[in-house]
């Protein structure tokens, strides 16, 4: 599932945009998870774990504007998308420094936004697929595995069972989850256990002593550090917590 974050400090604004923006990921049959964000310093303290595919940003804002949120969003993270929106056509200028794939106008919105979306996913998705994946030694044999489809990692000291969807069988991996866990904390994957990692986009419920995903698999959640964990999750999904 493509993870999308939307800045505009004006919360009318916000709900045109994303409903924009729904619209058109129903249209080409995928999934996005679309976040929005009135205030952009609470946006930024989400790019400590939550690694964007796209972000779209307006321009007039408070406390920072989108000039200022450009640069501090490139100095976290140098490639991910990012368009930005304004009424103000002249704003464009300010924004090449930070290298956006496009500018949509409030003035003509619908057409713009149709126009960006379009080479986002027909031209900037394709080039960076790779990012969202892991590639893995497993019984001798280099395997290249889609982040969206790990479902949860499960181990013990050096040796990890990792659970595909919709698959039986699992990838046997020799490393330590904690390196699995910080290389992929940034893509959703949160550590319930100590010998569990799970991808929150398959979490369905949390219960006193385990996870639920929605496919009904129950994992084990750490007591002692329950807590700190459900905490994590509502960081990593701006959520309701279920």
């Amino acid at each position: 599932m493509l993870q999308i974050a939307m800045i505009d400090d004006e919360e009318a604004s916000l709900e045109i945009a994303k409903g924009a923006f729904q619209a058109f990921f129903h249209l080409v049959h995928d999934e996005a998870d679309i976040k929005t964000f009135r205030n952009p310093e609470i946006f930024l303290d989400t790019m400590k774990d939550t690694r964007y595919d796209l972000i779209c940003s307006d321009i007039i804002m408070q406390p920072i504007d989108g000039i200022e949120l450009g640069k501090r969003i490139r100095a976290i993270d140098k490639d991910v998308p990012l368009i930005f929106i304004s009424s103000n056509e002249t704003n464009v200028f300010s924004c090449f420094a930070y290298n956006p794939i496009g500018f949509i106008r409030k003035t003509n919105f619908l057409q713009d936004t149709q126009s960006m979306l379009k080479h986002f996913y027909e031209d900037i998705l394709p080039s960076k697929s790779v990012k969202r994946t892991l590639q893995v030694k497993s019984h001798g044999e280099t395997v290249l595995l889609s982040l969206d489809d790990m479902m949860y990692i499960e181990g013990a000291h050096n040796y990890q069972s990792i659970h595909m969807k919709d698959k039986k069988e699992t990838i046997e991996v020799r490393t330590l989850i904690s390196d699995l866990e910080q290389e992929l904390s940034p893509y959703g994957f949160l550590r319930v256990h100590k010998g569990f990692l799970v991808n929150t986009a398959y979490i369905y419920k949390f219960s006193t002593n385990d996870v639920t995903l929605k496919d009904g698999t129950k994992i084990p959640l750490s007591r002692q550090n329950r807590e700190e964990i459900l905490t994590k999750y509502m960081q990593m999904t701006k959520g309701t917590m279920i």
